[in-house]
C-alpha cells in the first residue's frame, strides 16, 4: 500500500505544482456561491401568436458543481411578455431558447435583467450561411443592472467566433501533434485577448465585463488544451486517449487549476471537468467487487443478521462449496444486493475524494469538484453520507456556501427517502392543505396502491416521446393495483388539457400550479423533466428518481417488486 501511495503522490507532483492559486482581482466584488434568485424577464417584439410557432422560452445552464443542466421555462403571453426567475450559486453564462433560436445573456445572482428580442431581426438573420450567423450580434437590447455588460457582451461574442472557426480548429484538434496544436490554441488566445484590448478601448467597457472576457478567453483555451487527450485522431482514427507530456501541461502555470477569480465564466467549468478527466486517469480501478468477509462486517455494522451458516459458507472460495452451501451463498447475495451496492458506492466515493486530495490543492477548485463527487454520488446511489463523512468533507472545504449546499443537498436526499418534505418548505397549495400535508393529500386516493408518478409538459418533447411507453406499460399492467399519475407542471392549464385530450393520455392526472409546482420540485429536487417517481403501497416514496417508462423491463421488475 505504500509504494501505491508513492506512485500516485509522483504522479500527482506536476498537477500539484500547477494548482497554485492565483490572486483575485475581485473585479465582481467578492464571489459568492451561496444560492440566490434572478430574474429574466422581457418582450419579443413583433410577436403575433397566429404566426410565431412558440408559445413557451426556456433558460438552460450548467448547474455549478452538478453535472447536469437546468432548465426553466416561462410562458410567452400574447404581448409577447415573459418572465423566468431561477436559483443560480454564481455569475454565468445562459442559453435561451425560444422557437428554433438559441442566444446567450449573462445572469449575475441575486440581480434581474430585461431583454428586448426583436423577431424580425431574428428571422432576417435566419436567413444568413450559419458561419455568418456566428459573426452577427444577436438583435437584443438589455435593462437592468448589468445591461451594459450584456451589451457588450452580445457585441464582443462575434469578434471571437470569427477568429476562432469551429470546423477548422476540430480539423486541427484532430490532425496536428501535441506542441504544434499547444502553439496554434495559445495563439489563437492571444488574439482574442489583443481583440478583447482593442473592443475595451473603443467601448470603455465595465470591470465585470473586461474580467469575465478575460477569463472566458484564458479558460476557453485551456479546456481545449486539455480535450486534445481525447480528442486527437478521433476523426480518421479510433486512437487511445493521449498521454499529455509535462511541457505540454506547462500551459496550467499560467492557467492555473485553482482560480476564484474564474468562478465566474462557465469555460472554467468545463476547463475544471477536463482536469478532473486528465487526474482520474491516474487512478487506481473502481472497485466492482468487494471481499465477502468485508462485506458481513460492513452488515453487521448496520445491525443486519448473518448467521454463522452464511457467513462459513460465503467466506469460503466458491470451488470448495457443495450444492448446498452454493444456495445458501446465492440467496444471501440476491437479499443483500442492494447493500453491496451501496457499500462498493461508499468505498468509490472515498477512493474519489482521497485521490482528489492527492491532485488538488485546498481551494475553490478542491471544493467544486469535491461537490461534484458529492453530488454523482448522491444521485447515483441515492444513498446519505453519514455524519462522520459529512465531517469529513466539511473539514477539507474552504468556501462556507459549498459546504452549505452539500449539507442541504444530502439533508434533502435524507428526507426523500424518509418520506419528509422539506423544513423550509410552508408554501400554501391548491389543495388547501399545508405544506407538510400536500403530498400525503395528493396520495390519499391511491393508498394501498403502487403510484407511478410522471413528472411532464405539453412542450417537452422527451416527455411526450414516453407517451407511447408509458400507455404500453399500463396495458402490461392492468387488474394490478398500480396507478398511473400524470402531473403537469410549468405549463399553461389550457394547454396541459388540450394535450390530454388530443394525445388520449390515460390515467390519473394532476395540474400543479405555480405554487404545486414549487412544493414539488422542492420536495423531489426536479431539475427537468421529464421526472419520475415510484410511490409503494403505504405511501412512502420508493424512488424519486425512478427509470422513464421507456426503461419497461427494469421498471417492470420494480414496479412488481413494490406490490409484493
Amino acid at each position: 500500500m505504500k509504494n501505491v501511495i508513492l506512485q500516485l503522490l509522483a504522479v500527482a507532483a506536476p498537477f500539484l505544482l500547477f494548482a497554485q492559486p492565483q490572486k483575485s482581482l475581485n473585479a465582481f466584488s467578492k464571489i459568492s456561491l451561496a444560492e440566490k434568485p434572478f430574474t429574466v424577464t422581457g418582450t419579443f417584439v413583433g410577436y403575433n401568436p397566429s404566426v410565431d410557432s412558440f408559445q413557451f422560452c426556456k433558460v438552460v445552464y450548467n448547474h455549478l458543481y452538478k453535472d447536469d443542466q437546468q432548465n426553466h421555462v416561462g410562458e410567452v403571453d400574447k404581448n409577447g411578455k415573459f418572465s423566468i426567475t431561477f436559483p443560480l450559486n454564481r455569475p454565468q453564462e445562459i442559453m435561451f431558447l425560444f422557437g428554433e433560436e438559441l442566444v446567450m445573456f449573462y445572469a449575475v445572482p441575486g440581480s434581474s435583467l430585461d431583454i428586448q428580442l426583436d423577431l424580425a431581426g431574428f428571422k432576417t438573420l435566419a436567413k444568413l450561411p450559419y458561419v455568418e450567423q456566428l459573426k452577427q450580434r444577436e438583435p437584443m437590447a438589455f435593462a437592468g443592472q448589468y445591461a451594459q455588460l450584456n451589451k457588450d457582451y452580445n457585441a464582443f461574442r462575434p469578434i471571437l467566433n470569427s477568429i476562432l472557426s469551429y470546423k477548422v480548429h476540430y480539423d486541427l484538434i484532430d490532425s496536428l501533434d501535441q506542441m504544434a496544436y499547444k502553439q496554434y490554441r495559445l495563439d489563437v488566445m492571444d488574439r482574442m485577448l489583443q481583440a478583447l484590448a482593442s473592443f475595451n478601448g473603443k467601448n470603455n467597457t465595465s470591470s465585470e465585463f473586461r474580467q469575465l472576457m478575460t477569463q472566458y478567453i484564458r479558460y476557453y483555451a485551456a479546456e481545449d488544451l486539455l480535450r486534445y487527450r481525447w480528442m486527437h485522431g478521433m476523426v480518421k482514427t479510433r486512437r487511445p486517449v493521449e498521454k499529455l507530456t509535462p511541457e505540454y501541461l506547462s500551459f496550467l502555470e499560467t492557467m492555473p487549476v485553482d482560480n476564484e477569480e474564474a468562478v465566474i465564466t462557465e469555460t472554467y467549468s468545463n476547463f475544471l471537468r477536463e482536469y478532473a478527466s486528465l487526474y482520474k486517469a491516474q487512478m487506481l480501478t473502481a472497485m466492482t467487487t468487494v471481499d465477502n468477509h468485508y462485506f458481513i462486517v460492513y452488515l453487521r455494522q448496520y445491525d443486519t443478521p448473518v448467521s454463522t451458516e452464511e457467513q462459513q459458507a460465503a467466506e469460503m472460495p466458491p470451488a470448495n462449496r457443495n450444492a448446498a452451501q452454493q444456495q445458501l451463498v446465492d440467496s444471501f447475495n440476491k437479499r443483500h444486493s442492494a447493500a453491496r451496492s451501496e457499500l462498493i458506492g461508499r468505498l468509490n466515493f472515498k477512493h474519489s475524494m482521497d485521490s482528489l486530495a492527492l491532485f488538488v490543492r485546498r481551494g475553490v477548485s478542491k471544493d467544486l469538484l469535491s461537490a461534484r463527487i458529492t453530488a454523482s454520488y448522491l444521485n447515483s446511489y441515492r444513498t446519505p453520507l453519514t455524519e462522520n463523512e459529512m465531517n469529513k468533507i466539511s473539514g477539507e472545504l474552504t468556501n462556507a456556501d459549498v459546504q452549505a449546499q452539500i449539507a442541504r443537498d444530502n439533508q434533502r436526499l435524507r428526507d426523500v427517502l424518509a418520506g419528509k418534505m422539506s423544513n423550509a418548505t410552508h408554501v400554501r397549495t391548491a389543495l388547501q392543505v399545508s405544506s407538510d400535508k400536500f403530498f400525503d393529500e395528493l396520495m390519499k386516493p391511491y393508498k394501498g396502491k403502487v403510484v407511478y408518478i410522471d413528472f411532464w409538459a405539453p412542450w417537452c418533447g422527451p416527455c411526450m416521446g414516453e407517451m407511447p411507453d408509458s400507455k404500453e406499460l399500463q396495458k402490461e399492467l392492468a387488474g394490478k393495483d398500480v396507478v398511473f399519475l400524470y402531473i403537469g407542471i410549468s405549463c399553461t392549464k389550457q394547454s396541459w388539457e388540450n394535450t390530454i385530450k388530443d394525445k388520449g393520455i390515460e390515467g390519473e392526472h394532476y395540474f400543479a400550479n405555480d405554487r404545486d409546482g414549487k412544493l414539488l420540485s422542492e420536495k423531489f429536487n426536479i431539475s427537468g423533466i421529464p421526472h419520475y417517481v415510484l410511490v409503494d403501497k403505504t405511501g412512502k416514496v420508493a424512488d424519486d428518481r425512478a427509470m422513464r417508462p421507456s426503461d419497461k423491463t427494469k421498471l417492470l421488475r420494480k414496479i412488481n417488486g413494490l406490490l409484493k
